[in-house]
């Protein structure tokens, strides 16, 4: 079987997670990529990512060992194509308490001596999420935690990698992974302005890990589905089932009407990539008559009422 993939975002509490999977696994089972200068970057990785460059035979090599888990501080696109998204996990948090929880860390790790202005200006330490995230949509990934509701995130991560997970809280320049950072009013204007990105898909991630949340727990089938534009009186996206090749019916609703129904079954060469199911036959399109700017347009399973990520959206011609 595969490994899986944790795609550790600094300050998300991936430290924990990192050590409670050590815990339950043993490390021998783990491979790190934390950087061809790290100590942490175990050989296998050393010697076929950053050596020999040959990201295939890693693959193989990862097989033929039984490694369960490859983590470390990489975007998640470096390993996708050789894993598929479905076996990304990451965990996110939001973005202000992080970017000043990773500033202090510089501070007592990394002597860092400038202001917390200095760093969070920094291009490289803007929107970090959405860049390690890249272009992975979030409902394709495996599984996605948040750092906000840590033990539901930790216990829901064990039972989809099927490892019993320890909970661990370490690395924490904070008492806990609920408790949050003071940041003066100014300065948070100005945070949010530079991180626009990564406070979207943040919101954006919290509605639907709501939503996963409840689907979880009813047992329900899991639908996972993106709207990908609203534009030209067109909506576009893609969806399929987590547990089955069936096609996902989806309702389109303006304003809280229905306005028509629509079959996911149209190729998406970037999802195909991913390994998404259907072999990527998991688009859809629907025309919008008199769509009018302002209005709200849904995007939901027909038969359990799922919202896709990104829904509701807002029509601005």
């Amino acid at each position: 079987m595969l490994p899986f993939v944790f795609v550790h975002i600094p300050k998300t509490a991936g430290t924990s997670l990192r050590k409670g999977l050590e815990a339950a696994l043993s490390r021998e089972v783990i491979e790190y990529d934390y950087g061809l200068d790290s100590a942490e970057t175990t050989p296998l990785v050393r010697e076929f990512i950053y050596e020999r460059k040959d990201p295939w035979l890693f693959r193989q090599k990862c097989c033929s060992q039984n490694v369960k888990v490859v983590a470390g501080h990489f975007a998640a696109e470096k390993y996708v194509h050789l894993f598929g998204a479905e076996r990304l996990v990451t965990f996110l948090r939001e973005p202000l308490q992080r970017i000043i929880s990773e500033f202090k860390h510089f501070q007592r790790h990394n002597g860092f001596e400038g202001s917390f202005e200095d760093y969070f200006n920094r291009p490289s330490f803007k929107n970090r999420q959405t860049a390690l995230i890249g272009q992975v949509p979030i409902p394709l990934c495996g599984f996605v935690g948040l750092t906000d509701y840590f033990m539901e995130s930790l216990t829901q991560a064990g039972e989809f990698m099927q490892i019993d997970i320890p909970n661990l809280e370490l690395n924490l320049g904070k008492r806990a992974t609920s408790d949050t950072h003071e940041i003066a009013p100014e300065v948070l204007n100005r945070l949010r302005k530079q991180n626009l990105q990564d406070l979207n898909l943040y919101q954006k991630t919290r509605d639907w890990w709501a939503q996963v949340h409840v689907q979880r727990d009813g047992k329900a089938p899991l639908l996972r589905g993106e709207i990908d534009s609203l534009a030209d009186n067109k909506i576009a996206g893609w969806a399929f089932w987590d547990d089955s090749n069936r096609a996902a019916v989806l309702e389109v609703l303006v304003e809280g009407k229905p306005v028509g129904i629509c079959k996911a079954t149209l190729f998406k060469p970037r999802l195909n990539m991913y390994r998404a199911r259907r072999n990527g036959y998991v688009g859809f399109e629907k025309t919008l008559r008199d769509l009018r700017p302002g209005q709200r347009v849904e995007v939901r399973a027909k038969s359990t009422q799922q919202q896709l990520f990104g829904s509701p959206l807002v029509f601005n011609r």
